[in-house]
C-alpha cells in the first residue's frame, strides 16, 4: 500500500508540473494583464556579441515569433524587462519592453532591435528616462523642460520646424560598441514617442542597429518564414493573436483611418473605429495595432481539460485501490 500511495503522489506531482508548464507562457510571448503592470514581467539578461546572431536571443530564454505579413525579416517578442549587454560594454539599464521588433537577415544575423515601453504617464516617463541620462550630456532639468513643453503643447510632436529637439523626442544617442577592436558600429538611441493619449501620452523606445557593419548588397531576408536557430527547431514561431502593442490610442486609430475615410468618401462619423480595427493596416515599426490581452478568466477556462484529466486519473486510482482492497 505504501508503494501505491507513493505512486499516486508521483502521478499528482507530474500532473501539477504539466499544468504549470502549460499555464506559464513562454518568455517573450504575451502575458496576462495584472494590476502591477510591467513590474510583474520577468527580467531577461540579454548578452549579445558585437555582431549577434538570432541564436543568442533564444539562448537568453526569449522565444520571439514571426511578425505577421513580415515573416521573412521581422520577429517580435512581448512583455518582459530586458537588461541588455553588448560584448565589451557595460550592461544597460533595465528596460520594460511591451514589445520588441527584431530585424533578422538570412544569415541569422541580427540587424536591429527596437524595444518599446508600454504607454506611460508623465511621471512614469520621467522615472524611466532618468536611467538613461548617464548616456548623454543632459541633466534632469533638461528632461523636466522637455516634459513641461510637451505637456503644455502636445502639437510640438507634429511640428519639425518649431523645435527639432522636442519633435525628435528628447533623443539620447550613443555608440553601443564604443572602443570595439573589430571596428563594429552599433548606433543606439533612446527617445520618447507620442501615443496622443491623455492619461498616458508617452512611450520610450530603445533602438540599436547593426546595418552599418554589413554591405547592403549582401544583406537579404529569408526566402521563407524565419526558422528557429539550431537547437531550437522544436519552438513554434507562429505569431499569437495578440501581437503588437497592447493599447492603441484613439488618436492613433483616427490617424490610421483618415486615409481610408478620404479614399472612400466617407464621413468620419460613418466609421466606428473602435469596432472596425480590421481596416487599419498592420503596423510597421512605428504603427499601432489592436490586441486582445489574455485575461485571467480566459486563462482559467483553458485549464479545465487539465483539471478534468487530473480528476479522472485520481478517480481511476481510487477505484483500483478499492478493488484491490476487496481481494
Amino acid at each position: 500500500m505504501i508503494m501505491t500511495y507513493k505512486l499516486i503522489l508521483l502521478i499528482v506531482g507530474w500532473l501539477c508540473l504539466v499544468c504549470d508548464s502549460i499555464a506559464d507562457p513562454m518568455l517573450g510571448r504575451p502575458r496576462p494583464a495584472t494590476n502591477r503592470g510591467f513590474e510583474d514581467w520577468p527580467i531577461v539578461e540579454l548578452d549579445l556579441s558585437e555582431k549577434p546572431l538570432l541564436k543568442e536571443i533564444f539562448d537568453s530564454g526569449l522565444r520571439p515569433y514571426r511578425f505577421p505579413a513580415m515573416e521573412t525579416g521581422l520577429l517580435e517578442a512581448k512583455h518582459f524587462r530586458v537588461r541588455l549587454k553588448i560584448e565589451g560594454q557595460q550592461r544597460l539599464p533595465v528596460f520594460p519592453a511591451e514589445y520588441v521588433s527584431i530585424g533578422v537577415a538570412e544569415s541569422g544575423q541580427i540587424m536591429s532591435l527596437h524595444f518599446t515601453t508600454p504607454q506611460l504617464s508623465f511621471s512614469g516617463s520621467r522615472n524611466e528616462m532618468k536611467k538613461w541620462l548617464g548616456w548623454s550630456s543632459y541633466g534632469e532639468s533638461r528632461l523636466d523642460d522637455f516634459l513641461s513643453v510637451v505637456k503644455q503643447n502636445p502639437s510640438f510632436w507634429k511640428s519639425q520646424a518649431k523645435d527639432e529637439f522636442i519633435s525628435r523626442g528628447f533623443p539620447i544617442v550613443w555608440n553601443a560598441s564604443e572602443g570595439s577592436r573589430e571596428g563594429t558600429k552599433i548606433p543606439s538611441s533612446v527617445s520618447f514617442k507620442p501615443t496622443f493619449g491623455s492619461d498616458k501620452p508617452l512611450r520610450i523606445r530603445l533602438g540599436l542597429s547593426w546595418s552599418l557593419n554589413f554591405p547592403l548588397s549582401k544583406v537579404k531576408n529569408y526566402r521563407i518564414p524565419i526558422p528557429p536557430p539550431a537547437g531550437y527547431e522544436h519552438i513554434d514561431m507562429a505569431a499569437p493573436k495578440n501581437f503588437g502593442p497592447d493599447k492603441p490610442s484613439q488618436e492613433s486609430i483616427d490617424a490610421k483611418m483618415a486615409p481610408l475615410v478620404r479614399e472612400r468618401g466617407l464621413d468620419k462619423g460613418d466609421v466606428d473605429n473602435t469596432q472596425d480595427m480590421s481596416r487599419i493596416p498592420r503596423r510597421n515599426d512605428d504603427d499601432f495595432v489592436e490586441t486582445n490581452t489574455i485575461t485571467d478568466d480566459a486563462k482559467a477556462w483553458n485549464k479545465w481539460p487539465i483539471v478534468l484529466a487530473i480528476v479522472l486519473v485520481l478517480g481511476g486510482v481510487f477505484i483500483w485501490l478499492k478493488a484491490k482492497s476487496r481481494e
